[in-house]
Protein backbone atom coordinates (compact mmCIF):
# COMPACT_ATOMS: atom_id res chain seq x y z
CA UNK A 1 0.00 0.00 0.00
CA UNK A 2 1.33 3.52 -0.60
CA UNK A 3 1.24 5.99 2.18
CA UNK A 4 0.83 9.04 -0.10
CA UNK A 5 -2.35 8.13 -1.49
CA UNK A 6 -5.28 9.69 1.11
CA UNK A 7 -8.04 7.42 1.65
CA UNK A 8 -11.36 7.53 -0.07
CA UNK A 9 -14.00 10.53 1.28
CA UNK A 10 -16.80 8.06 2.34
CA UNK A 11 -19.01 10.37 4.03
CA UNK A 12 -19.00 14.14 5.34
CA UNK A 13 -17.77 16.82 4.47
CA UNK A 14 -14.68 18.29 5.94
CA UNK A 15 -15.21 22.03 5.09
CA UNK A 16 -18.48 21.89 6.66
CA UNK A 17 -18.14 25.21 8.80
CA UNK A 18 -21.19 25.02 10.85
CA UNK A 19 -19.65 24.75 14.14
CA UNK A 20 -18.24 28.39 13.22
CA UNK A 21 -21.67 29.34 11.99
CA UNK A 22 -23.34 27.75 15.27
CA UNK A 23 -21.00 29.76 17.73
CA UNK A 24 -21.25 32.95 16.32
CA UNK A 25 -24.97 33.31 17.95
CA UNK A 26 -24.15 33.28 21.11
CA UNK A 27 -22.02 35.43 23.23
CA UNK A 28 -19.66 34.78 26.20
CA UNK A 29 -21.15 35.75 29.36
CA UNK A 30 -19.96 39.04 31.11
CA UNK A 31 -21.08 38.11 34.79
CA UNK A 32 -18.82 35.77 37.08
CA UNK A 33 -20.82 32.61 38.12
CA UNK A 34 -22.19 33.00 41.67
CA UNK A 35 -20.96 31.25 44.40
CA UNK A 36 -23.91 29.24 46.12
CA UNK A 37 -23.08 27.74 48.94
CA UNK A 38 -22.10 23.83 49.34
CA UNK A 39 -25.21 23.20 51.80
CA UNK A 40 -28.80 24.19 51.29
CA UNK A 41 -30.17 26.20 54.44
CA UNK A 42 -32.11 24.06 56.90
CA UNK A 43 -35.19 25.37 58.26
CA UNK A 44 -37.31 24.02 61.14
CA UNK A 45 -41.02 22.76 60.62
CA UNK A 46 -43.52 22.37 62.82
CA UNK A 47 -43.59 18.48 64.70
CA UNK A 48 -47.04 17.14 62.94
CA UNK A 49 -49.62 16.51 65.28
CA UNK A 50 -50.30 12.92 66.61
CA UNK A 51 -53.29 11.38 65.43
CA UNK A 52 -52.34 8.35 67.34
CA UNK A 53 -51.61 4.88 65.83
CA UNK A 54 -54.46 3.20 63.61
CA UNK A 55 -54.92 0.01 63.53
CA UNK A 56 -57.21 -1.76 60.19
CA UNK A 57 -58.85 -4.95 61.95
CA UNK A 58 -60.21 -7.00 59.37
CA UNK A 59 -62.48 -10.46 58.91
CA UNK A 60 -64.24 -12.47 56.46
CA UNK A 61 -66.90 -14.98 57.95
CA UNK A 62 -69.14 -17.26 55.67
CA UNK A 63 -72.39 -17.42 57.53
CA UNK A 64 -75.19 -19.99 56.87
CA UNK A 65 -79.21 -19.75 58.05
CA UNK A 66 -77.77 -22.73 60.35
CA UNK A 67 -75.63 -21.04 62.57
CA UNK A 68 -77.77 -18.48 64.11
CA UNK A 69 -76.25 -14.39 64.98
CA UNK A 70 -72.74 -14.16 65.25
CA UNK A 71 -71.35 -11.53 66.71
CA UNK A 72 -68.60 -9.86 64.20
CA UNK A 73 -66.81 -7.49 66.30
CA UNK A 74 -67.12 -6.23 69.45
CA UNK A 75 -68.09 -2.98 70.94
CA UNK A 76 -64.88 -0.08 70.12
CA UNK A 77 -65.21 3.29 71.92
CA UNK A 78 -62.16 4.29 69.84
CA UNK A 79 -63.24 2.91 66.55
CA UNK A 80 -63.57 5.45 63.84
CA UNK A 81 -64.27 3.27 60.68
CA UNK A 82 -66.42 0.43 59.64
CA UNK A 83 -66.51 -1.25 56.56
CA UNK A 84 -69.12 -4.06 55.24
CA UNK A 85 -68.79 -5.89 52.29
CA UNK A 86 -71.56 -8.80 51.48
CA UNK A 87 -72.02 -11.54 49.07
CA UNK A 88 -73.66 -14.38 48.62
CA UNK A 89 -72.10 -17.58 48.10
CA UNK A 90 -73.84 -19.13 45.43
CA UNK A 91 -76.69 -17.00 43.15
CA UNK A 92 -79.12 -17.70 45.25
CA UNK A 93 -81.05 -14.47 45.74
CA UNK A 94 -83.54 -15.96 48.25
CA UNK A 95 -80.43 -15.38 51.02
CA UNK A 96 -80.00 -12.75 53.24
CA UNK A 97 -77.83 -11.27 55.48
CA UNK A 98 -79.31 -8.95 58.99
CA UNK A 99 -76.71 -7.30 60.52
CA UNK A 100 -77.21 -4.75 63.68
CA UNK A 101 -76.02 -4.10 67.14
CA UNK A 102 -78.12 -6.78 69.21
CA UNK A 103 -78.68 -10.49 68.17
CA UNK A 104 -82.42 -10.05 69.00
CA UNK A 105 -82.63 -7.46 66.35
CA UNK A 106 -81.66 -9.79 63.78
CA UNK A 107 -84.84 -11.91 63.43
CA UNK A 108 -86.91 -9.18 61.97
CA UNK A 109 -86.57 -7.57 58.29
CA UNK A 110 -87.29 -3.64 59.99
CA UNK A 111 -84.65 -4.05 62.94
CA UNK A 112 -81.71 -5.04 61.29
CA UNK A 113 -79.06 -2.27 60.70
CA UNK A 114 -78.60 -3.51 57.21
CA UNK A 115 -80.24 -6.43 55.10
CA UNK A 116 -78.23 -7.75 52.15
CA UNK A 117 -79.04 -7.48 49.15
CA UNK A 118 -79.16 -3.78 49.79
CA UNK A 119 -75.77 -2.80 48.92
CA UNK A 120 -72.77 -5.43 48.07
CA UNK A 121 -70.49 -2.53 50.45
CA UNK A 122 -71.16 0.24 52.93
CA UNK A 123 -69.19 2.06 55.60
CA UNK A 124 -70.35 3.48 58.47
CA UNK A 125 -68.29 6.60 60.41
CA UNK A 126 -67.88 6.56 64.76
CA UNK A 127 -69.70 3.35 64.65
CA UNK A 128 -68.70 1.75 67.71
CA UNK A 129 -71.11 -0.84 68.92
CA UNK A 130 -71.07 -4.08 68.58
CA UNK A 131 -71.67 -5.88 65.34
CA UNK A 132 -73.62 -9.09 65.13
CA UNK A 133 -74.89 -11.00 61.68
CA UNK A 134 -77.79 -13.32 60.91
CA UNK A 135 -78.57 -15.08 57.63
CA UNK A 136 -81.95 -15.93 56.97
CA UNK A 137 -83.07 -17.94 53.92
CA UNK A 138 -85.53 -19.58 51.91
CA UNK A 139 -85.60 -23.39 51.76
CA UNK A 140 -82.25 -24.16 51.29
CA UNK A 141 -78.75 -23.81 53.32
CA UNK A 142 -77.11 -21.32 51.57
CA UNK A 143 -74.42 -18.59 53.21
CA UNK A 144 -72.77 -15.48 52.70
CA UNK A 145 -69.41 -14.09 52.99
CA UNK A 146 -69.15 -11.02 54.95
CA UNK A 147 -66.17 -9.18 54.80
CA UNK A 148 -65.11 -6.54 57.90
CA UNK A 149 -62.72 -4.09 58.05
CA UNK A 150 -62.37 -1.81 61.28
CA UNK A 151 -60.55 1.24 61.74
CA UNK A 152 -59.47 2.20 64.87
CA UNK A 153 -56.81 3.44 67.36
Amino acid sequence: MDDNIAPPVLAGDYTDDDSQVIDSYFREATVDPQNYPRTAPTTTLDAPRDLGAARLLTSTLHLRSSFGAVQILPADPQRKRLYIIVQPETADYGVNVRLGDDPSKLYFDSSAMLQWPSPNMCWYDDYTGPLWAAVANVGTDSGMIISVGAVTR
